[in-house]
C-alpha cells in the first residue's frame, strides 16, 4: 500500500512539473505556427485546436515572423497540453509581450477566426457529440488498423495549465479581436472568402 501511494505520488509529481512557468519565446523555432525546442520532443503551438482543417488568410508566414521580429522579449505561456501519456505531446501556448498577444493579432488581423485559439480542453468539451469528433475517432481507429503491431501510447485526455480564470479572460479578448477582425473585415471576414466562410 505504502509503495503504491509513492507511485502515486511520483506520477503527481511529474504531471506538475509539466505546468510550466512562462519561458523566452525566443527559445522556440516556427514553421507556420508549430513551435519546436531543441531537445524536447513537445510540439507547441499558437493555435489550440484546427491545425490543418481552419480556415486561413495564408498570411500567417509573413504575420508571425514579423510580430516575433517586433517582439524579442516574448514570453510562451501554456495553456493546455494533449498526448500527456503519449511520445508526442502537444502544449497550446500563448506569445505575450506585455499587453500585446501574437494569438489575438493572428485573430484581429484576420489570419485565423477565433475558434482556433480554444484550447483542447474546450475544444474538447464542444465538440463532444459532433461529426468532427466521429471523424477524429474514426482516424485514429483507422490508423491503428492500418499498424495493428505499433506500440499504443496512453494518452490523457487534454488538461489546462493554467487558472480557468485567466482562461475566461482570454475568451472575453478573444471574442473582441475577431469582432474587430469582422467589422473591418479582415482577412478571411473580407469578400475574397465569403465562400470558404459558407455565407
Amino acid at each position: 500500500m505504502f509503495k503504491r501511494a509513492i507511485f502515486v505520488l511520483l506520477v503527481l509529481l511529474c504531471i506538475a512539473s509539466f505546468a510550466q512557468d512562462a519561458f523566452p519565446l525566443s527559445e522556440l523555432k516556427f514553421n507556420k505556427f508549430f513551435g519546436y525546442r531543441p531537445g524536447d520532443n513537445t510540439l507547441y503551438c499558437l493555435l489550440g485546436n484546427g491545425y490543418f482543417r481552419t480556415i486561413s488568410s495564408h498570411e500567417e508566414d509573413v504575420v508571425i515572423p514579423d510580430w516575433l521580429s517586433k517582439h524579442p522579449n516574448a514570453k510562451a505561456i501554456p495553456v493546455s497540453i494533449t498526448g500527456e501519456g503519449s511520445k508526442f505531446r502537444r502544449v497550446y501556448i500563448w506569445a505575450i509581450d506585455g499587453t500585446e498577444s501574437l494569438n489575438l493579432f493572428l485573430v484581429q488581423q484576420g489570419v485565423f477566426p477565433g475558434t482556433v485559439m480554444l484550447d483542447a480542453v474546450h475544444f474538447d468539451l464542444l465538440s463532444r457529440g459532433t461529426r468532427d469528433r466521429a471523424n477524429i475517432e474514426a482516424g485514429y481507429a483507422y490508423g491503428r488498423k492500418l499498424n495493428p503491431n505499433q506500440p499504443q501510447d496512453k494518452e490523457s485526455p487534454p488538461r489546462r495549465l493554467i487558472p480557468n480564470a485567466k482562461y475566461e479572460a482570454f475568451l472575453n479578448e478573444l471574442q473582441s479581436a475577431q469582432d474587430m477582425a469582422r467589422t473591418n473585415k479582415s482577412g478571411i471576414w473580407s469578400d475574397k472568402f465569403k465562400e470558404l466562410r459558407d455565407e
